[in-house]
């Protein structure tokens, strides 16, 4: 009779949870169904459809860019070319994640031409006229290149199609570093291209950083150890991840919003329940070992440096260079990497 007791509670008590966890996920809504879905996917998922382009870089990536086609808009007169560039570990994926409130399906209705660009290394940038994705000349790649080459090659791209002399550039975390990069470099490759620079939570010193997590894996050099482990791609995105990366995420909600504290959110609360399991099914996207070690370098560093290849001497790049653009930048408070004071 005890035992009958016991499991009758306890069915009763599975029961209720149940009810109650079903209610939660009713409320929250569920978006499952994006989970690991393409860029293209994501697109047709608001009622857009998508133009696919393959991109080739000057040193041979061949990269896919994609165009949101509004219904009802295609031919409307004077839409004025964005290009959007993701950040770190991410892809074009990241301007679809937030569903019908991301900043690309609202610039795509208010009749902007919206292309999603992509850089080397992520899940639509692994192909290569000769080099095989297996190689480690294929990974020997930091920002820098994916600004010098990749970036303008899409850039380059987009003008040719769209027929204008100019664009604009909105860039969300690393983009901007890739954009910078660039710019310091060769200033008058920039200017002859972007009318327009909307930098997002951009990154490019980090004297001001207060991210605990992210200084530890600076310190620890993350990214020579995986080099030095033999690791030339970290981090990447598979089906199998993406699955498990989603569904954790819709059933453990708080969990995963622990992880954008590691990332530098002090406040994750603020990011919806019903956006996770779609953002940690596209996060992390992958890139190289060396690539990471850049970015990790610079917290060390406190400044904005190339890569010192083959140990030469460090060679800052010049921000003084970017002149003649408009910029405009945009932060949280409560980022802990690229917070207002950092980007001042």
């Amino acid at each position: 009779v005890s035992t009958q007791s016991t499991w009758d509670t306890q069915t009763i008590i599975m029961g209720i949870g149940f009810f109650l966890f079903m209610a939660y996920a009713i409320v929250l809504g569920d978006r499952r169904d994006e989970i690991c879905k393409t860029t293209p996917e994501m697109i047709e998922k608001r009622g857009f459809t998508t133009e696919i382009f393959d991109v080739k870089t000057q040193d041979g990536y061949l990269l896919k860019l994609f165009r949101i086609i509004v219904p009802g808009l295609e031919g409307m007169a004077n839409k004025k070319p964005v290009a959007m560039q993701h950040g770190f570990l991410g892809s074009s994926d990241e301007f679809l994640e937030g569903g019908d409130m991301s900043l690309s399906v609202h610039l795509a209705k208010s009749g902007f031409d919206v292309w999603l660009l992509n850089t080397r290394g992520t899940r639509y940038g692994k192909n290569h006229t000769h080099l095989s994705i297996k190689s480690k000349e294929f990974w020997n790649f930091t920002f820098e290149e994916m600004g010098m080459y990749d970036m303008i090659a899409n850039i380059d791209f987009i003008k040719k199609h769209t027929k204008y002399d100019k664009i604009a550039f909105i860039g969300f975390s690393q983009g901007n570093s890739k954009m910078f990069a660039a710019f310091s470099l060769a200033p008058n490759l920039i200017k002859d291209r972007i009318n327009q620079i909307i930098a997002i939570a951009p990154i490019v010193k980090f004297d001001l950083l207060t991210n605990v997590y992210l200084i530890a894996f600076a310190k620890m050099r993350l990214g020579k150890m995986m080099e030095f482990l033999g690791f030339d791609e970290v981090l990447p995105t598979n089906d199998i991840t993406c699955k498990i990366g989603g569904h954790f995420c819709y059933y453990f909600p708080l969990i995963c919003k622990l992880f954008i504290l590691v990332q530098g959110d002090w406040m994750p609360y603020f990011v919806s329940d019903e956006a996770l399991p779609i953002f940690y099914s596209h996060y992390p996207g992958g890139t190289s070992a060396k690539a990471m070690d850049h970015i990790l370098s610079l917290i060390n560093l406190g400044g904005f440096y190339r890569y010192p290849h083959n140990n030469e001497k460090l060679v800052e790049y010049d921000l003084n260079n970017i002149q003649g653009v408009p910029i405009s930048i945009i932060c949280g408070e409560n980022d802990l990497v690229s917070s207002p004071a950092a980007a001042q």
